[in-house]
């Protein structure tokens, strides 16, 4: 297909509302698109943000299951071996020259730990065990930097400009990540190997050529993916135009003011806007509107999945209302009260943690008396956790 008849052809996104299940509303999507005939099932491609996710469309589609009914298939695109994954399903690496392979992780840590040892003044001692805790720290900025896709010439860039800015501690940290990048680069370049992000980006590079160049004839659906890489966004593009491709995504707020759609960001800096407005990173819709903005794809565009329908008790926008942006927040007083409503929601007062552990497990008992209800208890307090399970052993229930 011509670049030009690509551009053209409207990117087919769809989005799941609050409250309804990713897994379900995409097999049912697959199965109503597929028919009857089980061999277009099988010919189906999801492409899954993780390992976890082809757990959950599996069981999705199991539930659904008829007699013999055979399995799409899917693809974690977080997976470290994503060329294992991806040679079967699109034939993607035929024909190409091979990536080099990926470093261990133990390795790439010990190669770290070496070059902030052998980097660090020679006044400043440092212990294996802070070697390594700084290596692995430092892993994690590579990672985020070739996910980014920001090369060592543009971070050299950035630490230049900000340089004089910078406290002596900070200029000094700059200055030995100056020298341990390039030791890194040329160490990997030696053995023949590369860091995780950087071959999972090329990868999936090279799969998004493959999707333009040589178009699946059978349905690709991209479905629960929400993280904003730039390499991860190409793919996803590809498949919204794919012929019979589609993008599902988690939760995109479709009633939220245009406005404040806008004002969460990116703000790129330019030379007409030198100051450009902060972008509302840690809000929950953010990475979804960078993802795509680097799609392409405007909030218009977007439709609800198939016969998918917002949830009827207000759910969808006490949830907004809750999550509005900061200079938003001076509307709660002013709220109607059926604005305030959470359907589904309550909350207890108690007195201590015992009699919080009570209500909890009372409240979990009563939900279990429904044959095949499942429930759970979602805590960060481990000692919350104990005592509640400490309740459910009276009715010999084990957690």
């Amino acid at each position: 297909m011509q670049t030009a008849d690509r551009l053209s052809i409207r990117a087919k996104v769809f989005s799941v509302p609050f409250g309804t299940d990713l897994g379900d509303a995409t097999a049912a999507m697959v199965l109503e698109r597929c028919g009857d005939d089980p061999l277009a099932i099988s010919a189906a491609t999801l492409l899954l943000p993780n390992n976890r996710a082809v757990k959950a469309i599996t069981e999705a589609f199991v539930r659904r299951a008829k007699p013999g009914l055979l399995l799409p298939r899917m693809v974690a695109i977080g997976d470290l071996a994503l060329d294992e994954a991806l040679g079967p399903v699109l034939d993607t690496l035929d024909g190409d020259a091979a990536i080099l392979p990926v470093i261990a992780p133990a390795a790439r840590l010990m190669l770290l730990a070496g070059l902030v040892t052998k980097n660090r003044p020679k006044d400043q001692a440092i212990s294996p065990a802070e070697a390594l805790r700084l290596a692995r720290q430092l892993s994690e900025m590579i990672d985020e930097l070739e996910i980014e896709q920001v090369g060592f010439e543009a971070f050299k860039a950035i630490a230049d400009t900000m340089r004089e800015d910078l406290q002596s501690h900070w200029q000094s940290s700059y200055g030995q990540l100056e020298t341990i990048l390039p030791a890194y680069r040329a160490a990997l370049s030696a053995k023949q190997m590369l860091g995780p992000s950087e071959r999972r980006n090329l990868l999936l590079d090279r799969l998004n050529q493959r999707l333009c160049d040589k178009p699946p004839t059978g349905l690709v659906v991209a479905a629960g993916i929400t993280t904003s890489a730039k390499a991860v966004a190409g793919v996803l593009a590809s498949v919204a135009k794919l012929p019979q491709g589609c993008v599902v995504l988690p939760g995109v707020d479709l009633a939220m003011a245009e406005a404040a759609w806008n004002s969460l960001g990116p703000h790129e800096k330019t030379d007409d806007e030198p100051k450009a407005g902060r972008s509302h990173e840690t809000h929950p819709q953010f990475h979804l509107k960078l993802l795509l903005d680097r799609m392409g794809v405007g909030r218009s565009e977007i439709d609800l999945l198939g016969s998918v329908r917002p949830d009827a008790s207000n759910r969808a926008v006490t949830i907004t209302d809750i999550f509005c942006l900061p200079d938003e927040t001076a509307n709660w007083g002013v709220l109607p009260a059926k604005r305030k409503l959470l359907a589904g929601v309550s909350m207890v007062e108690a007195a201590d943690s015992s009699e919080e552990a009570r209500a909890i497990a009372i409240r979990v008992r009563q939900a279990l008396e429904t044959p095949e209800t499942r429930t759970a208890v979602v805590t960060p307090d481990r000692e919350l956790a104990v005592r509640v399970a400490a309740q459910f052993r009276r009715w010999n229930i084990s957690v």
